[in-house]
């Protein structure tokens, strides 16, 4: 699990320089989820649903299956 918070780290680093990157958000609210946060999982695909609603739908079916 630690490899996640790892990512985390990484994908955070990479909104301080593109904040609205919908890639980067995606991948943000993935590594919660798998890392058991699903509800900062969700706080991800709502601050994406704002940006890309195709990857936040994609994101939502993930959190939902």
């Amino acid at each position: 699990m630690n490899e996640y918070f790892e990512a985390l780290d990484v994908l955070k680093q990479a909104l301080d320089v593109d904040p609205y990157n919908p890639i980067t958000r995606f991948n943000i609210g993935m590594a919660y989820f798998l890392s058991g946060n699903r509800e900062a999982a969700m706080e991800e695909y709502i601050l994406l649903n704002k940006i890309d609603r195709d990857r936040a739908e994609n994101l939502f079916e993930m959190l939902y299956r």
